[in-house]
């Protein structure tokens, strides 16, 4: 498959991907070896096929002067956040990850799944704080 249809079928996915996305910034040192995902995320980001499937989404790019690790921040319709460390990723990587975020996006509103996950997480959370009383752990040791 050549070239070109590679990157007509990235920027197809990509504008769906991005469809959840309210506020996208991406903090990264220019100078930097390290911001290359960054970079390169920011510039998917801002294709037109992006724009035109979610014109309200606000990308804002903070160029460091610092020798700080690239730093990406996602703000999703439904209000959760997402903060990425692009140290040692690539650009695929930070795609999959907002892919995962974007799975469970809007889970009650049509937009998306429920997170199955929620739910267990919060059992599991419920079921450890009744096993753990307030200084149970400090009367306990002699």
């Amino acid at each position: 498959m050549g070239q070109l249809v590679r990157s007509l079928r990235a920027g197809s996915r990509a504008r769906i991907l991005f469809k959840h996305v309210a506020k996208a910034t991406v903090a990264f040192n220019p100078f930097d070896p390290r911001a290359v995902a960054a970079r390169e995320f920011l510039t998917r980001v801002q294709t037109p096929p992006v724009r035109k499937e979610n014109p309200k989404l606000a990308v804002v790019a903070e160029v460091l002067a610092t020798p700080a690790p690239p730093t990406i921040d996602l703000e999703y319709v439904d209000g959760t956040r997402q903060h990425i460390v692009a140290v040692g990723l690539t650009v695929d990587d930070l795609l999959t990850s907002v892919r995962a975020a974007t799975r469970w996006a809007g889970g009650g509103d049509g937009g998306g799944a429920p997170n199955p996950f929620t739910t267990l997480r919060r059992e599991r959370l419920a079921a450890i704080a009744s096993e753990v009383t307030p200084g149970g752990d400090a009367a306990a040791r002699p």
